[in-house]
């Protein structure tokens, strides 16, 4: 740690990632995008959950395990549509303008609930999320800056459309945003991925679940 203008500042990803101050963001993990039945994952495991969900299954325990605070982020839509924008039906975001495509991620529903794989444990904390970026709308800051959180690294699916806002409005708000890169998925395909990660790349510290779980274990 070093001291600059009276400010303390973290020097390297050990110093940022310290448990203490540290929350592990776990982004929509949730039966209608991943597990075999839900609404937009199809009849099978969707192709971005292999490889990464083990990966993501051992940090999200070793995390746990060493005091890292857990937060469940998952994006909530309302049966009756009222957190949908009018910008947003004009835009026909998530296709919600379709009779034939039913929306997903309903709250209380079977599609919303977090996938059997990272089933939360008791002390796990959830933030339900109506836009893609996590902040917004959201108790999310309050709660982090209510127990001390400096740092939060951030996995699961969604890259391109949660995690880079969630990132950028992070590091504006002046967390220390970390990115594991091999537990971070863009359901949009590698050319998302690659563009995404170019952009988060200029607010997070990107890094693995290797080095991370080196840290915590």
């Amino acid at each position: 740690m070093k001291t600059f203008n009276q400010k303390q500042i973290l020097e390297n990803l050990e110093e940022i990632v310290t448990p203490k101050h540290t929350a592990l963001l776990v982004h929509e993990t949730m039966n209608d995008f991943c597990s075999p039945g839900g609404i937009l994952a199809g009849p099978e495991r969707p192709w971005f959950m292999e490889g990464m969900l083990e990966r993501l299954v051992n940090l999200v325990d070793i995390a746990r395990k060493a005091g890292v605070q857990i937060v469940y982020v998952r994006y909530t839509n309302a049966r009756d549509y009222r957190n949908v924008t009018e910008a947003q039906i004009a835009k026909n975001y998530m296709g919600i303008m379709k009779p034939e495509k039913p929306l997903h991620v309903v709250e209380g529903t079977w599609g919303w609930e977090v996938i059997d794989e990272l089933k939360p444990k008791e002390g796990d904390w959830f933030v339900n999320k109506y836009r893609i970026d996590a902040f917004v709308g959201s108790s999310l800051d309050a709660m982090l800056r209510s127990n001390q959180i400096k740092s939060f690294a951030i996995a699961g699916i969604g890259l391109e459309v949660g995690m880079v806002p969630t990132i950028s409005h992070g590091f504006n708000l002046g967390y220390y945003c970390v990115a594991p890169e091999d537990c971070m998925k863009a359901r949009s395909g590698e050319e998302w991925r690659q563009l995404s990660m170019k952009f988060i790349e200029r607010w997070a510290w990107v890094t693995n679940s290797d080095q991370l779980i080196k840290f915590w274990e």
